[in-house]
């Protein structure tokens, strides 16, 4: 009997152990079917943005010779809060950004027509400082750590650093010496500190807007994730109607440029109306940049000889960010793609449509 017994014992507590990894390989079957559903109702989000921006375009182009111009708005199907939609009962919400909005970092470095040396984009290098300085107000401008980082030379400007110094921190790495791939990387430029790049405010900032009033409020800080790309257009230009770029900083522009402060200000009242400029001949009616006085003959920078900027401001984007978020039961997946739009479909015989610049899976 007492054999018996502890057979019955042994044979219970195998069928208990057997039955309980049967629940855990289940559960983490059901749990990898849940990730792959999500994983796949992610992308059907990002084919969806991908087809809304191409019949944005193909629109555009239709409408064009009525609407005046080809532009890209805020006032656009592709920028409107995202509905969420139902794939296959999984959740995916879509948000498309545009990337020629935002201060393209990678432009600052730039090759000469002539030679093929790497040149400043002076005006461009302007407003970034002006980002740092002005409206966050930091102490110590990190735009030559930026400049440092992107031209191939190894010397450091005043306030910028090379190889010498980043092999010098705990784990040592190389300057980059080119090209940033990811906005991401500025957070290895010393300085730049989570709070900076994700816009949280010191804790002196938030005591101070504790006590201010409801009506006067606090500065709520932009990311620089969502002022600065590194898939901005190539010649550092700014889509005027769908840029975030506060009000200070657009004014920064019109100096650099030499335009009249009015100027900027009847802009950012008009894009406040959610009235976009629908071409680049209407940006550049007077006074709205100096473009127009090149054309009009006028001496540039005033009559002081000195050469006209370049244009900063355009109204069409080929570069948008899509996130789509997707949830299937207890799983949910975030894609972020960056996608280059093909500006002129219709004159492609064998258009690509789209090419993808970069792409990032959290799950």
């Amino acid at each position: 009997m007492l054999l018996a017994l502890l057979f019955v014992v042994l044979l219970s507590a195998i069928v208990t152990d057997f039955m309980y990894k049967i629940q855990v390989e289940a559960s983490l079957v059901s749990s990898s079917n849940s990730d792959h559903d999500a994983y796949l109702a992610a992308k059907s989000g990002v084919a969806t943005a991908m087809s809304i921006l191409h019949a944005d375009r193909i629109s555009n182009i239709e409408e064009s010779v009525d609407v005046g111009g080809i532009y890209d708005g805020l006032d656009e199907s592709w920028a409107q809060s995202s509905d969420v939609s139902s794939y296959n009962d999984d959740v995916v919400n879509i948000t498309i950004t545009d990337e020629y909005g935002k201060i393209n970092l990678n432009a600052l470095i730039f090759e000469s027509s002539e030679g093929g040396a790497e040149e400043v984009h002076r005006a461009l290098e302007l407003v970034v400082r002006d980002v740092f300085m002005l409206y966050l107000g930091l102490e110590e401008d990190p735009t030559d750590l930026i400049l440092d980082w992107l031209d191939a030379d190894s010397n450091g400007r005043e306030l910028g650093a090379e190889s010498d110094y980043y092999e010098s921190l705990d784990p040592p790495f190389s300057c980059k010496n080119g090209p940033m791939d990811s906005i991401e990387e500025l957070l290895l430029l010393p300085g730049i500190t989570p709070e900076i790049y994700f816009g949280i405010p010191s804790k002196e900032e938030q005591l101070n807007e504790v006590e201010l009033s409801a009506e006067e409020g606090g500065r709520q800080l932009i990311p620089l994730f969502e002022l600065f790309t590194v898939h901005g257009h190539p010649e550092g230009k700014i889509n005027i109607n769908t840029t975030p770029i506060p009000g200070e900083i657009m004014t920064s522009v019109s100096i650099a440029q030499d335009l009249p402060y009015m100027g900027i200000e009847e802009t950012i009242q008009r894009l406040e109306e959610n009235n976009p400029f629908v071409s680049e001949q209407e940006l550049n009616v007077a006074p709205y940049s100096l473009s127009a006085r090149a054309r009009r003959g006028e001496e540039p920078g005033n009559g002081t000889g000195e050469a006209l900027p370049p244009a900063m401001f355009t109204v069409e984007s080929n570069v948008f960010r899509i996130l789509s978020d997707a949830q299937s039961n207890d799983s949910e997946v975030r894609i972020e793609a960056y996608v280059f739009r093909d500006p002129s479909p219709n004159q492609n015989p064998e258009p690509s449509i789209f090419r993808v610049l970069a792409l990032r899976v959290v799950m």
